[in-house]
């Protein structure tokens, strides 16, 4: 087994915000719940890394190849995957609908909005599985859509031209304050039980308010503590 203060180092260095969320889910679950953040984040970066397409297609291969087992002696995150809970068709799902966003070499903005969709419903309902299958039971009609769309949009935006997005920050906004009143609306019972899957939630909310201006890592920090004592995104 990988040590796995290095394993979260690579997160931290890919998304300095899935880093300090996944540190909120409970201790004996953290270890899987970083798996999915990293491999979401990974993921996520490929379009923009690649110098040619076929590059890119070699990439997410390897990640189809690692989720079936492989390379469990050259990736950190290969070991961990392998002991973990994970759904591996979820994730399968995951690098299916990000190769078919890069796949269009000028997506439109209707593009951009489906895939955001399909990707962040998919991250969201993995990162409850890391909680507990239970925890999807009498979730607002919604939710998890509004939820992962919002998060997801919020993090593609600044990979497309200056045009499109503003138009992408202002849906993603939307679905983040979609999802934030819906996860409010529920009993506090039912918030604690998922809130380690949403924090991040509320930190990207906290994000698209305050897209034009640089925050430092502490104000992140304490609006995490925030909204892990109050319970509410």
């Amino acid at each position: 087994m990988q040590d796995i203060a290095v394993f979260r180092d690579e997160l931290r260095s890919l998304d300095g915000d899935l880093f300090l969320c996944h540190l909120f889910t409970p201790e004996h679950l953290r270890a899987d719940m970083l798996t999915l953040y990293s491999i979401y984040a990974d993921s996520a970066r490929i379009p923009f890394i690649v110098s040619e397409p076929m590059l890119g297609a070699i990439r997410f291969q390897w990640w189809r190849e690692v989720i079936d087992g492989k390379h469990l002696d050259t990736a950190p995150v290969s070991s961990f995957l392998n002991t973990s809970n994970l759904p591996r068709d979820l994730l399968h799902k995951l690098i299916d609908a990000r190769e078919g966003l890069f796949d269009k070499e000028q997506p439109s903005l209707s593009d951009i909005e489906h895939s955001a969709s399909e990707i962040g419903l998919l991250f969201m309902k993995t990162a409850l599985s890391v909680l507990g299958e239970n925890t999807k039971d009498d979730l607002p009609e919604g939710l998890l859509d509004a939820a992962g769309s919002g998060f997801e949009l919020l993090r593609l935006s600044t990979a497309y031209p200056d045009e499109i997005q503003d138009n992408i920050i202002a849906e993603a906004k939307l679905q983040l304050q979609k999802a934030a009143g819906l996860f409010n609306g529920m009993s506090r019972k039912q918030r604690k039980t998922i809130l380690p899957a949403f924090l991040i939630i509320g930190l990207s909310k906290k994000h698209s308010q305050n897209f034009d201006r640089a925050k430092s890592l502490l104000f992140y920090q304490l609006q995490l503590l925030k909204m892990a004592f109050t319970g509410k995104l």
